[in-house]
């Protein structure tokens, strides 16, 4: 399980596994975010340190700040982030790589359906992974 964190001093790639119903981050990149690049270029970067820390990409949370439409999957004008116009992350990550991919924004949890009672859950902002047990209705 991948989480992104997309900020406008910083991007953050966690990967996550499951051990004994916990879910512990294995490993975590952090850079700077360059305003300068496109978003294409941005998240290219962030993908290309995902995929040297992992092959899994079947659970992608996306963490950013607003505004967005997380129902949609698309990042809409964060002032944080000039440029980042309309920018239809999941789609861009669901092409890329296949898998659930969610959008949230950072003040809320993201989460993809992990088995059939588990939630991988990405707290905005700090790329923290926890499992939390619910169930469906």
């Amino acid at each position: 399980m991948i989480g992104f964190d997309i900020g406008g001093t910083k991007c953050a790639v966690s990967v996550g596994e499951e051990c004994d119903g916990v879910l512990h981050i294995t490993d975590k990149r952090v850079m700077p975010t360059d305003l300068a690049v496109s978003p294409d270029v941005m998240i290219a970067r962030m993908c290309a340190a995902a995929e040297e820390m992992t092959a899994d990409f079947s659970q992608i949370g996306i963490s950013c700040g607003g505004p967005l439409d997380a129902a949609r999957g698309v990042i809409l004008s964060p002032p944080n982030l000039p440029g980042w116009d309309e920018v239809e992350i999941v789609r861009i990550l669901h092409e890329r790589y296949g898998g659930y991919v969610r959008l949230q924004c950072r003040a809320r949890r993201v989460a993809g359906e992990y088995r059939r009672l588990r939630r991988a859950v990405l707290r905005a902002g700090m790329c923290e992974w926890r499992i939390m047990r619910s169930r469906t209705k």
